[in-house]
């Protein structure tokens, strides 16, 4: 799976540490690190319905899960849940959306 996110982002950076004390493979894709990144991001966020909720609020929609079979999600601690896994305790860090509540 590919992980579209930043390592300024909390919510990435929880969801980066759960993955990642559970063992699962994920390629981290840090949209504020390169324009490559950040464009392949924008080409979802611009395209995507989902994110609809996300600009509206003044967020960015990140972290942001896309599979190998092209399945997309924002829920990844609803995912996890259902693998079984349970999420991190929060990690510190600012938040990065307008209203500073979330991503």
């Amino acid at each position: 799976m590919k992980i579209y996110g930043s390592k300024q982002c909390p919510d990435c950076r929880k969801c980066k540490a759960t993955l990642e004390a559970n063992g699962i493979e994920f390629e981290f894709l840090d949209v504020t690190e390169g324009l490559l990144n950040l464009k392949m991001f924008l080409k979802y966020r611009d395209n995507e319905q989902m994110f609809d909720r996300f600009k509206t609020a003044g967020k960015v929609g990140i972290p942001f899960l896309v599979f190998e079979d092209g399945t997309m999600l924002h829920d990844w601690e609803g995912w996890c849940r259902e693998k079984g896994i349970t999420p991190v305790s929060a990690v510190s860090g600012q938040a990065c959306s307008i209203d500073g509540k979330g991503c």
